[in-house]
């Protein structure tokens, strides 16, 4: 009966990791009903992430393009107090 839950267990430890590193997780068996719950959470938090991921490229894609000040038009002046 061990093996049958740390396989699932190590294979959920595996997706979240993996999750992490912003990839895409392989979800482990779903025979046990807790892991299955698990997996199905993780799923979806994998899939909102990527959906974020492409939301911040599309909006840093967006922002790359428009023309940026110069420095010094951007600078606040500074005035002397005398």
């Amino acid at each position: 009966m061990a093996r049958s839950i740390n396989q699932p267990v190590a294979q959920l430890r595996t997706a979240m990791q993996a999750l992490g590193r912003h990839q895409r997780p392989t979800v482990p068996d779903r025979s046990i009903p807790e892991i299955h719950d698990v997996s199905e959470a993780l799923t979806v938090a994998a899939e909102e992430r990527l959906r974020a991921g492409a939301r911040d490229m599309s909006f840093e894609k967006e922002h790359e393009q428009r023309p940026k000040p110069p420095i010094a038009s951007a600078m606040p002046t500074r005035r002397s107090s005398r």
